[in-house]
């Protein structure tokens, strides 16, 4: 009678799932979008409606057409980095 032979199972790294791990990964950059929308909605309202006002009343309000952007949001996107 033969015997037969048996394989050992493959040894090395464990092969991560792509369905919990693309998940995963596609899960949080949905998360940042979302965040990162939802915290610009009101400074961009903010912002249009300010925008209409004439210069004379923007600065009585303490805001100059210049730098609207930077005093609403907070960042400073007129120009680029390093410019």
């Amino acid at each position: 009678m033969r015997r037969q032979r048996t394989m050992p199972p493959p040894t090395g790294r464990a092969r991560p799932t792509l369905r919990s791990n693309g998940f995963g990964q596609m899960r949080a950059w949905v998360e940042a979008w979302y965040t990162t929308c939802r915290l610009s909605y009101r400074p961009a309202i903010a912002d249009q409606e300010l925008y209409r006002l004439p210069d004379a009343e923007l600065s009585r309000l303490g805001y100059r057409r210049q730098t609207l952007v930077r005093d609403i949001t907070g960042f400073d996107i007129t120009y680029p980095p390093g410019g």
